[in-house]
Formats: C-alpha cells, sequence, structure tokens
C-alpha cells in the first residue's frame, strides 16, 4: 500500500471513530460542614447539565466485595461526552465560583478518568 493511501485510512478511521466519554470520580471522604454541602449541591447540578454531564452515581458509599476494606466517604460518578468537556466544565466560571464551597466542606479526591469509545 501506498504511504498516502494508508494515511488516508488512518485519519478517516480517526475521523469515523466514536467519541470517548470521560468520568469524574468524586470520592468525599469527610463533610465538615453539611449546611455548605447542601449549598453546593442546589448549585452544581446546573453547571454540570451546561456541559453535557450526566450524574450517574450520587453520592452513596462504597460497597466492599472482596476481602478489601470498603473506602471511607462517599462516592459521585458523573461521565461527560469527552476529557475536553469535563475541563471545560471544571475551569468554568460556573463551576469555579462554587468550587470553594466544597473544597471547604468537604476533604476527599477528585479524578478525571479517560472512558472507552462505545458505538
Amino acid at each position: 500500500m501506498k504511504p498516502i493511501l494508508i494515511l488516508s485510512i488512518a485519519m478517516l478511521w480517526g475521523a469515523v471513530q466514536a467519541p470517548r466519554p470521560a468520568y469524574l470520580i468524586s470520592n468525599a471522604e469527610t463533610v465538615t460542614d453539611t449546611a455548605m454541602v447542601k449549598q453546593y449541591g442546589a448549585l452544581v447540578g446546573k453547571t454540570i447539565h451546561d456541559y453535557g454531564g450526566t450524574v450517574l452515581v450520587g453520592a452513596v458509599p462504597a460497597v466492599e466485595i472482596d476481602s478489601q476494606s470498603a473506602p471511607k466517604g462517599r462516592f459521585v460518578i458523573i461521565r461527560f461526552p469527552s476529557m475536553e468537556a469535563l475541563q471545560q466544565w471544571y475551569n468554568s466560571p460556573a463551576y469555579t465560583a462554587i468550587r470553594p464551597l466544597r473544597e471547604k466542606a468537604t476533604s476527599g479526591h477528585f479524578y478525571a478518568l479517560q472512558g472507552v469509545a462505545t458505538p
């Protein structure tokens, strides 16, 4: 095969691949101010929706299924259409304005994970 044909096929393949979603995993290990968490919860949903996010798991504890102890705290999992959309949401003016509520009221971890393409 000629190199230009291989390059064209590769470019076409990249153009037709399904988009890869991204997932935000939040683990609030401790809550120090429940009123502030409720305020954050009342405001965050719209910011997520504005960037195409969908809450898949909402503030629930992990359940132990093998011999390892389940992590402490509550988990939230949010799916975004892409890593770019997740990062745009996280850095958006709307989320930046309310992020301190979460940071002051909880301790834990926030992770972003790239998902796999689905048809």
